[in-house]
């Protein structure tokens, strides 16, 4: 968050590595009582912000972050290399586990076959509001 303060930019930025510990609400509070505000919420996992401000969505995007890997089931012979390396038991003779998968792509280098490809990732939505 970025707070105007008698024609002085200041910068506040409400960090921890504990989820439910109420920085959003801080963040929201700020947000109430500040003037000429600009907010970004980067949290990488619930960009939780709008719930409590309710913003004007003026601009919506799709963002791709990432890549992710895509097995061509055609090429796969069902080795089991790629299952046998994943270290986030993400991978399974060639099925992927999305919500597992952390986009190392190392099971695309290791294929044997060439059978599994990255390819870059939709990860949702960027926004911007009015408040």
């Amino acid at each position: 968050m970025v707070i105007m303060v008698q024609n002085e930019i200041k910068q506040l930025a409400i960090v921890s590595g504990k989820g439910g510990t109420g920085k959003t609400t801080i963040a929201a509070a700020f947000a109430a009582l500040a003037k000429n505000k600009a907010m970004v919420d980067c949290d990488v996992d619930a960009t939780d912000l709008h719930l409590l401000l309710q913003p004007k969505v003026l601009v919506q995007e799709k963002y791709f972050g990432g890549r992710s890997p895509h097995v061509d089931l055609d090429k796969c012979t069902q080795c089991g290399l790629c299952t046998e390396i994943c270290r986030f038991s993400a991978i399974d003779n060639g099925v992927v586990d999305y919500i597992s998968c952390e986009g190392c792509g190392f099971c695309s280098h290791i294929c044997p076959e060439g059978a599994i490809k990255m390819e870059e990732a939709f990860s949702g939505d960027w926004f911007v509001s009015e408040i």
